[in-house]
């Protein structure tokens, strides 16, 4: 069977979107399904590490140069053009949002060997989030009754659809992976003394609804042996402001050393090693709460390093209680779980949360996704 990821991709390794759809479709090319992905890149050199990631793996990328409308709309015709190409073999396309799962059913009558399956991320129900443009309930019960079935990529949305929604397509709920083997071999310091400085990091993204502020917020409120390790945002001088406003507004210079973006295979070694504790912010919304599936806290739990997270269903329907320890979005409680991570010295705690990051490794979702799939051939 061939899968079409019918989503348009910047093809830049700084983008955690791009990060987990080739990861995940890497992995899931393994398990004999050709799979075809398209976007658009602006520089040759980050496309370059994406086509040597994937390697010889059954995956085609189909990639137009340049970020401005034309090239997407070229990418989007040579993706289309595959798809008749081989219209009479069977096929899956995966979408993820309501308007592209939309029009690839107006082509269905085309294409009688396919399924469509919507893949549910942060934004996947615009009515429920506070100032998004919103496509209304009744448009989703229409689209659910339509499509073929739905890839949850969290538990934490399952209660919200259940809640929501009287009727559901079928369903299979595959959180995002992780290469556990790469991340277990970040460790923290070898031995800390009580004069020396404990380094707590945070790597990723700066959107909004992560709501990073809250670190800075904890770390006015912590001594000063606690140091700021952060990396992440996109590369650029926006990314860099931000972080230099949020040092300058909680008095933290001298105190943060921020990193930028660090390519994921240098992560570890560039980043993570060497820290005491390792942070995941999340913010006060339903992305934060049951729609995200975060990337890092699988990354995270898979190291030999104590793990802060905001207690949201999204996190603690993962880690289960006495791993990840678990704290409030206010700034006291978060400081407060930082200062008892950073003492921790159970190693039964994190032999709990590296095993539960290892049942969410690339090749254990890449089979759960391949028998999901597989089961259209079987009904």
């Amino acid at each position: 069977m061939k899968i079409y990821y019918f989503h348009s991709l910047y093809l830049n390794f700084n983008s955690s979107q791009t990060i987990q759809v080739i990861r995940d479709y890497r992995y899931l090319s393994e398990k004999g399904f050709d799979v075809t992905l398209s976007g658009v890149y602006d520089d040759e050199q980050s496309f370059n590490d994406i086509k040597e990631y994937i390697g010889a793996h059954r995956v085609k990328i189909i990639a137009s140069k340049g970020i401005s409308k034309i090239p997407r709309l070229i990418s989007k015709l040579r993706f289309f053009i595959d798809v008749f190409r081989y219209s009479k073999q069977k096929k899956c396309f995966v979408t993820r949002s309501h308007h592209k799962s939309l029009e690839i059913l107006r082509y269905r009558y085309f294409l009688p060997n396919s399924c469509v399956v919507m893949e549910l991320h942060e934004h996947a129900l615009p009515f429920l989030i506070q100032g998004k443009k919103r496509v209304n309930k009744r448009s989703y019960e229409k689209l659910f009754s339509l499509i073929d079935g739905l890839i949850l990529t969290n538990y934490s949305q399952e209660k919200v659809l259940l809640d929501e929604f009287t009727s559901l397509p079928r369903y299979s709920i595959l959180p995002n992976g992780v290469e556990a083997e790469q991340f277990s071999q970040a460790h923290p310091p070898a031995s800390t003394h009580s004069s020396s400085k404990i380094v707590i990091t945070y790597a990723g993204q700066f959107s909004s609804w992560k709501n990073i502020e809250l670190i800075f917020q904890a770390m006015a409120l912590l001594g000063e042996r606690y140091q700021l390790r952060i990396a992440g945002g996109k590369g650029n001088d926006e990314s860099k402001r931000y972080i230099l406003q949020l040092t300058e507004k909680y008095n933290l210079t001298g105190r943060v050393d921020f990193r930028g973006f660090v390519k994921p295979d240098k992560l570890v070694c560039h980043v993570l090693n060497g820290s005491s504790v390792l942070l995941l912010p999340l913010g006060d919304n339903i992305e934060s709460k049951y729609f995200t599936s975060p990337m890092k806290l699988f990354e995270y739990m898979a190291t030999a390093i104590p793990v802060v997270s905001v207690n949201h269903p999204s996190v603690n329907m993962i880690t289960g209680e006495d791993t990840v320890f678990l704290a409030s979005t206010d700034p006291v409680d978060f400081a407060r779980a930082i200062q008892e991570a950073s003492c921790c010295e159970d190693s039964e705690r994190i032999r709990k949360m590296n095993k539960i990051a290892a049942n969410y490794s690339y090749e254990n979702r890449a089979r759960r996704f391949s028998e999901f799939i597989n089961s259209y051939d079987e009904g």
